[in-house]
């Protein structure tokens, strides 16, 4: 069984729904940085994805399954 790539999930998530980095940082009142660090990690805390899901309107189990079928 293979690990979800939690960067991969965020990076599909807002190529699908046209949200930058600056309108994530914005929502979440964080530094564009902090964004930038997100998309680079592996290891984020659950209610983090939970938090990443709804913004993006969708279930958490939808949020990490969008690198499902994905290459690297």
């Amino acid at each position: 069984m293979s690990r979800i790539k939690f960067y991969k999930c965020l990076r599909i998530a807002q190529a699908q729904k046209g949200i930058t980095n600056v309108g994530i940082a914005k929502h979440f009142k964080v530094h564009q940085q902090q964004v930038m660090r997100w998309r680079k990690s592996d290891s984020v805390k659950l209610d983090l994805i939970q938090d990443l899901a709804e913004f993006f309107g969708m279930t958490t189990l939808d949020f990490l399954g969008l690198d499902h079928g994905q290459e690297d």
